[in-house]
């Protein structure tokens, strides 16, 4: 009845027991998944097949054969107005170069246009996960979510909190680009002179949907089945898998079949805001230190969106017969299934190039 195919009495079995747990929970269309998979930086230094300065002592001497001025001279005015590399603070983290296949994504930013040797300046975006190992008080039990994908598809940039006129920096539109949290992605970047020239205190971003798998254990009419349950969750209106999520919408999918759960609203987390707008979810965040933006800067400022997860997958255990304690229990109904406190992220926090 759910297109489950048994292959002996066993599978006739586990397809009605199934069945009828899913029946519980509100039955719906099977899912299969589409195999998709996140975008991981290179992390690796690209450099150019020309030398910066062999080229511009080159310019310097023809300019001086012209100009009648000194050779020595030109060269050493030119060579001293080559841009550097930007110097990062012994706390900050590296700044990822961006793959070939990143920047095409990036919908304000002209591959063409990004010269090899950062001559034009840049903004781009970063998000990871953050799986440095914490300490809980909360009684709860908990894991670390596996296969852990965020989708993001716009960045902005605000003068304020409030700020009416954001600057967007990209828009993906329907094909946000996906993180592997497991890594350090990036997920978009403009150019510099695209901005309006302005002191940006805060960055906006949309947030698609988030997707995990953890390990849990499904009671069914007397059986006990383990494996791995994927957690999906909306956050804005939009397609998952060939499937349209209203921005709320939150499933568990196991053993091919999905069924929908009530998921908490996001934890709250001081100076960080979460807004629903016309079916789109936005995360407005601050930067520790203000975010000049100027069109005649030519290095590459950034941003990074760090997302705690280490055991952010939390629940409250029950002592029901057959319950094992520090895993996740599914019953056939809500009441039979031990309740989700925090679904896979117990904080956030941004660092910048400006930190």
């Amino acid at each position: 009845m759910f297109g489950y195919k048994a292959v002996s009495r066993w599978g006739v079995l586990l397809g009605i027991v199934v069945g009828v747990w899913l029946c519980s929970w509100g039955c719906s269309v099977p899912v299969v998944p589409s195999g998709e998979t996140g975008q991981e930086v290179n992390t690796g230094k690209e450099t150019s097949s020309e030398d910066p300065k062999e080229a511009a002592q080159e310019t310097a001497q023809e300019v001086v054969q012209d100009a009648g001025e000194t050779a020595q001279e030109k060269i050493a005015e030119t060579t001293q107005e080559l841009p550097s590399e930007p110097a990062q603070d012994g706390g900050n983290e590296g700044v990822p170069e961006a793959t070939e296949s990143a920047i095409e994504n990036t919908s304000d930013a002209d591959p063409k246009e990004i010269s090899p040797d950062q001559s034009v300046g840049k903004i781009a975006i970063y998000m990871k996960g953050d799986l440095t190992p914490q300490t809980f008080t909360d009684g709860l039990s908990g894991q670390t979510p596996q296969n852990y994908q965020v989708a993001l598809s716009r960045f902005e940039v605000l003068t304020s909190q409030n700020d009416t006129s954001p600057q967007l920096c990209f828009d993906h539109g329907k094909n946000a680009v996906i993180a592997d949290m497991a890594k350090d992605n990036l997920m978009g970047s403009c150019l510099t002179q695209s901005l309006k020239t302005a002191l940006y205190t805060y960055g906006r971003v949309k947030v698609e949907w988030v997707s995990y798998e953890v390990d849990g254990t499904v009671h069914a009419s007397g059986q006990v089945l383990s494996g791995k349950l994927t957690i999906f969750r909306a956050f804005s209106t939009g397609t998952h898998q060939g499937r349209s999520y209203q921005a709320g919408d939150a499933v568990v999918r196991f053993m091919g079949f999905e069924f929908p759960i009530v998921a908490p609203p996001p934890i709250s987390i001081p100076a960080i805001d979460f807004a629903l707008v016309n079916g789109e979810f936005f995360v407005t965040f601050p930067y520790k230190r203000g975010l000049l933006v100027d069109g005649q800067d030519k290095g590459e400022r950034w941003a990074r969106f760090n997302w705690k997860i280490f055991e952010a997958f939390r629940w409250e255990d029950r002592t029901t017969a057959g319950y094992v304690k520090g895993r996740w229990d599914v019953g056939m109904t809500p009441q039979d299934t031990e309740t989700v406190k925090i679904y896979g992220v117990t904080d956030y926090y941004i660092t910048t190039s400006m930190d």
